[in-house]
């Protein structure tokens, strides 16, 4: 039981950092890419490459999906979100980094769409799979409602690197969250 909470929370905890990340930065990313310098034709021509990132990620899991776990795509979920950070954070947006950055953001949240809806049904069971998603929706929807608004006084009252800065934060809390759910998993299938 102890394990199925920590599980739970660790969940949670990672679906609230993807939230964050999406109705916080996507909302804004074209004003973020503009206040680094981008034009706008640039900053939306390059944010149109998320959804076919996302796309190609849901493409590869379903060809490949069943060769590996689903903790598998959560973790290669929370690297490439992590890792789009590092791309952009360290360098001068340009076209070429703010592409990378989008692909890598895209194949994130591609591979995390798919692990946040079967992961807790690995973890629980068929039986209180639809308890555990309620109860998953709940702080979820609470930082997708506020995400907007915090993303928007980031950018308004700082910088517009500002919201880079704060999505970097989440995704890192997210990779820990699922470096530790695949560690409390790990745990559990060594003591059966």
């Amino acid at each position: 039981p102890d394990k199925r909470f920590a599980a739970f929370i660790m969940l949670s905890i990672w679906s609230c950092t993807e939230g964050l990340i999406t109705w916080g930065l996507y909302m804004q990313i074209i004003d973020v890419f503009k206040g680094l310098g981008l034009s706008g034709a640039a900053a939306i021509g390059v944010w149109a490459m998320v959804g076919p990132s996302q796309a190609s990620a849901r493409f590869g899991e379903l060809l490949f999906g069943g060769r590996y776990s689903i903790l598998t795509t959560a973790f290669l979920s929370a690297i490439l979100t992590t890792g789009s950070f590092l791309i952009i954070l360290p360098f001068t947006t340009s076209v070429f980094v703010a592409g990378a950055f989008s692909i890598c953001l895209g194949l994130g949240h591609g591979f995390f769409a798919i692990a946040r809806n079967t992961l807790p049904l690995m973890l629980f069971g068929a039986r209180e799979y639809g308890t555990y998603m309620g109860r998953l929706m709940l702080p979820q929807n609470i930082v997708n409602a506020g995400a907007p608004v915090i993303f928007a006084i980031a950018i308004s009252r700082f910088h517009p690197s500002t919201a880079l800065w704060l999505a970097a934060g989440a995704a890192f809390a997210g990779f820990v969250a699922v470096i530790l759910l695949v560690r409390t998993c790990q745990r559990s299938s060594d003591a059966t």
